[in-house]
């Protein structure tokens, strides 16, 4: 009897969890999701929340408040309502790369009572140790390089001025979809993320640092062009990263171009995607001609290539099937492949 009563016990406290959280979740399939009895639902469209990738969900509420509860550790982000007469609302994020904890915690909490509804831990893999015994790749840097090394206030106030830009966030899309490349052939010769050791021409490493941006080969003079409409904060030289551009896309993407040898457009000019706005060079800290190009969400470095190559295709589904039964239907990845395989609509027209 007493085990049977344990029994019953158990069951009416699993009952009570289910209604109380009544979340849609499985850790077998790839798309994590949350949905309540009041239709807000959420879908996370990634499990690999580590930093450097660029990340996006999709929300469904009729209540603006309820987006006010999703919380992602080491992220903040902003929301984009997806089509003009429904409750559909999308949102980039990052993880600052930085990190400081191998735990990240994805929520979603009811703010009166604190209580939380949803939650996913995620282990973040142990970050790469910058010292001589842990670097990707070597670089033979000029006698330029290695003298702004040495001058730490120009690294300083080059950071500072950038930041100005990259902080402030414009609530209002300017890009479309897809991003495209800066470049006509866009071969990679650093991808972002490596630790790079610098050496002297003695041949002895003076620097270790992370590359937070994606080196593209490059002729002196090959155009470069812009990977999505936007507005140009900034066009101009700086020591360290010579003739460089920053657009703003709205919400919190900028995108940047470095190095450059020629710059053709001018700030707070307007430029649609795949305007020519410069040309490749070695200008600043650079050892020879190449597009050191930059991805920013909300003021994280991101791999700029994975949000071209990846979320340009996720994206489109979500533009092409703008009914609540065709989105909420989405289980898995496999499920958003075969969607885009049989239909694709290009935004990029319709926005023309």
């Amino acid at each position: 009897m007493n085990k049977i009563k344990t029994v019953l016990l158990l069951l009416i406290f699993v009952i009570i969890i289910i209604l109380n959280f009544n979340i849609t979740y499985s850790d077998s399939i790839d798309l994590l999701n949350y949905k309540d009895k009041s239709n807000n639902t959420v879908y996370f469209f990634s499990k690999d929340f580590q930093p450097g990738k660029p990340h996006f969900f999709l929300v469904y509420s009729k209540d603006k408040e309820f987006l006010n509860n999703i919380i992602v550790d080491y992220a903040k982000f902003y929301f984009m309502k997806l089509f003009e007469n429904n409750n559909w609302y999308l949102c980039f994020y990052s993880i600052n790369v930085p990190y400081k904890n191998l735990n990240l915690e994805l929520k979603i909490i009811e703010k009166s009572s604190k209580k939380i509804l949803f939650k996913y831990i995620y282990i973040l893999p142990e970050k790469e140790k910058k010292d001589e015994k842990k670097y990707s790749t070597t670089i033979k840097a000029t006698q330029n390089m290695v003298n702004l090394s040495q001058q730490k206030d120009i690294s300083i106030l080059e950071r500072e001025f950038f930041q100005k830009i990259y902080t402030k966030v414009i609530e209002e899309k300017y890009f479309i979809l897809p991003f495209s490349y800066p470049l006509e052939k866009n071969i990679i010769t650093s991808p972002f993320g490596l630790a790079r050791a610098y050496k002297d021409s003695n041949g002895n490493i003076y620097k270790i640092s992370y590359h937070y941006g994606v080196d593209f080969k490059g002729k002196e003079g090959d155009k470069v062009y812009a990977t999505n409409n936007g507005y140009i904060r900034f066009a101009g030289f700086k020591d360290i990263r010579g003739n460089c551009i920053v657009i703003d896309h709205g919400y919190g993407i900028y995108s940047t171009y470095f190095h450059l040898s020629k710059i053709v457009v001018n700030d707070g000019s307007f430029v649609k995607k795949g305007t020519y706005i410069g040309e490749v060079g070695a200008t600043g800290s650079a050892t020879g001609p190449h597009l050191h190009y930059e991805l920013r969400i909300n003021n994280v470095l991101v791999d700029g290539v994975e949000i071209i190559k990846i979320y340009n295709q996720i994206l489109k589904i979500i533009k092409n099937f703008d009914t609540e039964k065709m989105i909420l239907n989405l289980k898995s990845y496999t499920e958003v492949e075969n969607i885009l395989e049989e239909e694709i609509i290009n935004e990029e027209n319709n926005d023309n």
